[in-house]
């Protein structure tokens, strides 16, 4: 057979393929109606999608002024501590205080106010003002998962901002009160030296050499001004200058030991009540929390279902597709075997 010959041939096939397709109309035509039907059915009986709108305002400091301190936030961004809502956990979590674990294809989505701002100034104000879009497919539960939604968050951000806080200043606590206490050791140390040298009745000259030592001496270099001035006047006063001296120094040293005990039982007294605070689930009484005294809701849920136009055309447009074409296929495959077998 010539190049001619299977040319036409091969416009000979095309021809009656073409010829099937519109010899079959009917049966194309009947085929992509059905699942035109299906689509349509599949979209009417399909749940629809719904959203509930929560806007709430959280407006952070830079810092928090409690009896133990200031906590310094890491950041004063409220969105860097919102975007904990979109984790799968967070959701799974609120899901089952709300009994929707089956609940499929909820989503929890935080958008922030958009600011306008001026592109000169390098001063970049945070936005205060948010909003919680739950999506699902239940509008009755929606409100109530976008409430739990809020207060889980709440919950969560205090109870880490305490944990927080608590590791700080209990640790900067027991900082202090070792400290004190080993300034409270050397204390006691010294005023048990001057005791002894007290009753050994030990004599300090008043000559201009021992004075000028006097002043090297750790005793008068722990001193200040007007009292290292009164000492050494009363070592000029001779024997009983020099008991007078010990006498003073170690009046002076008690009544510092005084006052570091004192800041010691203190300090203890601030760490026993922050473990115990801890220990009882009652920090809050004593910090005030960022998101707890910062947070108010602006609006309630508002339950909307989503517009969803587009994606129904695109969902019937697909299955008439495939109706069209298993039909035609069906059609080719069949009128090629019945041509085959003759």
């Amino acid at each position: 057979m010539d190049k001619n010959a299977k040319m036409t041939d091969s416009k000979s096939t095309d021809i009656d393929y073409f010829y099937l397709m519109l010899k079959n109309w009917k049966t194309i035509f009947l085929s992509c109606l059905f699942f035109l039907l299906l689509g349509l059915s599949f979209i009417f009986f399909s749940p629809k999608l719904h959203t509930a709108k929560a806007t709430f305002s959280v407006a952070l400091k830079n810092e928090i002024n409690t009896a133990y301190g200031i906590y310094e936030l890491k950041t004063i961004n409220p969105i860097n501590y919102l975007t904990v809502i979109e984790q799968n956990q967070f959701k799974d979590n609120v899901l089952e205080k709300t009994g929707n674990q089956s609940e499929s294809g909820v989503s929890f989505e935080v958008e922030e106010e958009k600011l306008a701002f001026d592109p000169k100034s390098t001063d970049l104000a945070p936005p205060n003002k948010f909003d919680l879009i739950v999506t699902g497919t239940d509008k009755e539960k929606l409100v109530e998962i976008s409430s739990v939604v809020l207060s889980t968050f709440l919950e969560s951000a205090d109870n880490n901002f305490k944990k927080d806080i608590y590791n700080k200043f209990s640790s900067e606590l027991k900082i202090k009160i070792d400290n004190l206490q080993f300034d409270i050791q050397i204390k006691e140390k010294l005023i048990a030296d001057l005791n002894e040298a007290l009753d050994k009745n030990t004599k300090i000259t008043s000559e201009k050499s021992g004075i000028n030592e006097l002043y090297d001496n750790r005793l008068i270099n722990s001193l200040e001004g007007g009292e290292r001035g009164l000492i050494i006047s009363m070592m000029l006063n001779g024997e009983k200058g020099s008991q007078y001296y010990y006498k003073s120094v170690i009046s002076h040293e008690e009544v510092q030991l005084k006052a570091l005990t004192t800041d010691l039982g203190r300090q203890k007294l601030l760490l026993s009540k922050l473990i115990e605070s801890n220990e009882n689930g009652t920090l809050s009484n004593l910090f005030n929390l960022p998101f707890s005294s910062n947070y108010y809701l602006l609006t309630s849920p508002e339950v909307k279902q989503i517009s969803s136009f587009s994606s129904n055309l695109k969902r019937i447009l697909i299955f008439v597709f495939i109706g069209f074409f298993i039909s035609t296929s069906v059609v080719l495959v069949r009128s090629y075997y019945v041509l085959k077998s003759k």
